[in-house]
């Protein structure tokens, strides 16, 4: 029960940020924005919080400024170029979202890739394909 309705609403003070989560409505600093997706995870970074929806799509990534305004949506990354050779990227929606330092965040996928952004500007820092780097690809 408790993780139910952890995950439809969740109110903290992180940084200098209030942020509260309902649903598919975040508040950040009493200033509202509603998303497409149930908010899955979200971390703050600076001035910009980064929320994860419930989406199955790569593209479920967004930060959002303390105005209430998104400011970006994280980029397709389907296909990813690796070491001169073209590899699959991120297929699936993103899983959750980790503070690095900084400006940056780590976004992590369901197949256990993940990918460095950074928060700003939701512009990759690191290549999705490297996190693979090592593993079996099933």
């Amino acid at each position: 029960m408790f993780k139910k309705w952890h995950r439809l609403m969740t109110r903290l003070r992180q940084g200098s940020a209030t942020v509260k989560i309902e649903g598919r409505t975040l508040t950040v600093d009493e200033l509202s924005v509603v998303l497409a997706g149930t908010i899955r995870d979200w971390v703050v970074a600076g001035d910009v919080v980064v929320v994860v929806i419930d989406m199955e799509t790569p593209e479920n990534v967004f930060g959002v400024s303390r105005k209430g305004a998104v400011v970006w949506q994280v980029p397709n990354l389907r296909s990813v170029e690796y070491e001169g050779q073209g590899m699959i990227g991120i297929t699936r929606g993103y899983y959750n979202v980790s503070a690095a330092d900084g400006h940056r965040v780590v976004l992590h996928g369901d197949d256990g890739e993940f990918v460095e952004v950074d928060a700003r500007t939701g512009t990759p820092l690191t290549n999705v394909a490297a996190s693979r780097r090592g593993r079996r690809p099933w």
